[in-house]
């Protein structure tokens, strides 16, 4: 799960209270990327879930939301055991332009490349011919 800016607080939210979705037994979150968001204190102790690989992106300029909300998201995921792989607010720029820098791109889709597993090809029903079989007679 991802976002930008309120989406990246709201995917550390789905994050930390995955287990209390009602989502199937044993759906597994793959990981979770928040550029320019912040931990929502709504997020209450027992929301909690299970630790997730996590990528904390942030624009070093950010007049919106400031560096230091990313910093207490990032202190509380690691205190909460989550995968925490953070990236400093090293990519310049302003909260508006974050999400479009090629650079955050470019380290997003890294990330994603290394840390999560590829996703399993979707099954669909078969498709069936005019005659009923399946191999098309």
């Amino acid at each position: 799960v991802a976002g930008v800016s309120q989406g990246g607080a709201k995917a550390l939210q789905v994050a930390l209270q995955w287990h209390s979705l009602g989502l199937p037994a044993g759906l597994r979150l793959a990981g979770v990327v928040s550029v320019s968001g912040w931990l929502p204190a709504s997020v209450r102790e027992r929301d909690i879930a299970h630790g997730a690989p996590v990528l904390l992106v942030h624009a070093a300029a950010d007049e919106v939301v400031a560096v230091q909300r990313m910093r207490r998201a990032r202190d509380e995921l690691q205190a909460r055991a989550f995968e925490f792989d953070g990236v400093a607010p090293k990519f310049g720029g302003v909260h508006s332009g974050v999400g479009f820098d090629a650079r955050v791109r470019g380290c997003i889709e890294a990330w994603v490349a290394e840390r999560l597993p590829p996703a399993a090809p979707l099954q669909g029903p078969r498709k069936r011919s005019r005659g009923g079989d399946d191999e098309g007679g």
